[in-house]
C-alpha cells in the first residue's frame, strides 16, 4: 500500500511538472496598432573607405562592423566604425586548410571576443579570434568543431555554456531544432515543425517553414523568427520554447501540391529577417510584402522583450535587409541593397 502511495505521488508530481512546462509556453498575438507609437527613423549613410561587396548579414563587435558576404571569398569583411577603414577580410572559401566550403551563420561572442562561423556543407564550426583578425595576423582561427553526423544543421548559434542550438534541415520525426554539446555531439531534439493539413517529406521541412535565428548577447535566449508566416519563437536558457509571438496580420502558409508535395507559392508574403538581440530585448526587421528580388527588404523594425511584450515600432527609410544594433549607444546599423550595397545608421 505504501509503495502504491509513493508511486501515485511520484506520478502526480511528474504530471504537475509537465503541466507547468506546458502552461509556461504562451502565445502573444499582436497587430501593428498594438504599439503605442510609431517612430520614424531617417538613415544616415555610413561612409566606408572601401565599397561593400554582397552583404548578407552584419554584426557589431566592439567598434567594428562585421559583414558576411554572399558568394564572395574571403567571405567576411571587418570595418572600423570610427573611420570607415576596411581592417581585414577573412574566411576563405574552399576545401583547403583553414578554408570553409560554405560560410553560413555567424555570431560574435562578446565575453571571449570570438567570431563563430558555421561551415554549412563542411559540417563544422570555426571560431576566429577578433584581436588576431583586426591585427591581420596569419593565424586567426582558435578552434574548429566538427558537427555530429547524426543531424543536418541549417543554422547554428553558440550558447553561454558552450552548447550549440541548431535549426535543422529536416528530421524523420519532424524535429525542427536540436542541441549539441561543446564538442559538436548530439544531445537532444527540441521543438518540432508546426502541424499542417498537408503531408510533406520532413527532409523538406526547413524549406516549408523557413526560419532565421538569433541569440541574446548574453548567450541565453534564442530567437527563431519565421520568414513567411509572421511567427517568432523564443527559447529560454533551458532551451524550452516558452513564447510564440504571432503577428501582425498572421496568415497560414499557402501551398500548391507538386508531385504530392507542398510547395510555397508567391501568395506568401515575406515576414521576418534575422533578429539583433540584446540582453533584455531584441529587434527584428519585418516586411509584410511579397519578395522582390533575392533580398527581403523591410521598412518595419519591431522590438520585443523575451517575454513577448511589444515594446517599440520603428519605420525606417530607406528600407533595409539585415540589422545590427548598438544597444548602449542606441544606434541601428542596416544593410541596404536597393542600388549599390550600403550601410545606413539610424539613431533611436
Amino acid at each position: 500500500m505504501r509503495q502504491l502511495f509513493f508511486t501515485l505521488l511520484i506520478s502526480a508530481t511528474v504530471l504537475m511538472n509537465t503541466t507547468k512546462l506546458v502552461n509556461a509556453q504562451k502565445t502573444v498575438n499582436f497587430e501593428i496598432d498594438d504599439f503605442k507609437e510609431v517612430i520614424e527613423l531617417k538613415g544616415e549613410k555610413l561612409e566606408l573607405k572601401k565599397p561593400l561587396r554582397y552583404p548578407y548579414e552584419i554584426l557589431l563587435a566592439d567598434t567594428f562592423l562585421i559583414v558576411k558576404n554572399q558568394n564572395s571569398s574571403p567571405a567576411i569583411d571587418v570595418f572600423n566604425l570610427n573611420n570607415g577603414e576596411l581592417i581585414n577580410q577573412f574566411c576563405m572559401r574552399g576545401r583547403g586548410p583553414e578554408e570553409l566550403i560554405s560560410p553560413f551563420s555567424i555570431q560574435y561572442i562578446a565575453n571571449t571576443k570570438r567570431i563563430m562561423v558555421q561551415d554549412f556543407h563542411g559540417k563544422k564550426i570555426v571560431f576566429y579570434d577578433l584581436k588576431s583578425v583586426v591585427a591581420n595576423s596569419k593565424k586567426t582561427i582558435l578552434s574548429t568543431i566538427n558537427i555530429s553526423s547524426e543531424i543536418s544543421a541549417r543554422k547554428i548559434v553558440v550558447k553561454q555554456d558552450g552548447s550549440f542550438f541548431c535549426n535543422l534541415m529536416g528530421n524523420p520525426d519532424y524535429y525542427m531544432n536540436c542541441l549539441l554539446d561543446q564538442k559538436g555531439n548530439f544531445i537532444k531534439y527540441l521543438s518540432k515543425y508546426p502541424e499542417i493539413d498537408t503531408k510533406y517529406d520532413p527532409a523538406l521541412g526547413s524549406n516549408i517553414f523557413a526560419t532565421n535565428i538569433g541569440i541574446s548577447n548574453t548567450g541565453e535566449y534564442v530567437v527563431v523568427p519565421y520568414r513567411y508566416s509572421n511567427k517568432i519563437s523564443i527559447f529560454n536558457p533551458d532551451n524550452e520554447q516558452v513564447v510564440n509571438i504571432i503577428g501582425p496580420n498572421f496568415t497560414k502558409l499557402h501551398f500548391v501540391n507538386k508531385n504530392n508535395m507542398p510547395v510555397l507559392t508567391s501568395k506568401n508574403k515575406c515576414a521576418y529577417n534575422i533578429p539583433s538581440c540584446g540582453e533584455k530585448m531584441f529587434m527584428v526587421p519585418y516586411s509584410g510584402k511579397p519578395l522582390a528580388g533575392e533580398f527581403n527588404k523591410a521598412e518595419h523594425l519591431f522590438c520585443f522583450d523575451y517575454d513577448g511584450n511589444v515594446l517599440k515600432h520603428f519605420v525606417v527609410s530607406p528600407r533595409i535587409t539585415e540589422i545590427a544594433v548598438d544597444w548602449k549607444n542606441k544606434i541601428i546599423y542596416g544593410a541596404n541593397v536597393d542600388a549599390e550595397p550600403t550601410i545606413y545608421r539610424f539613431k533611436f
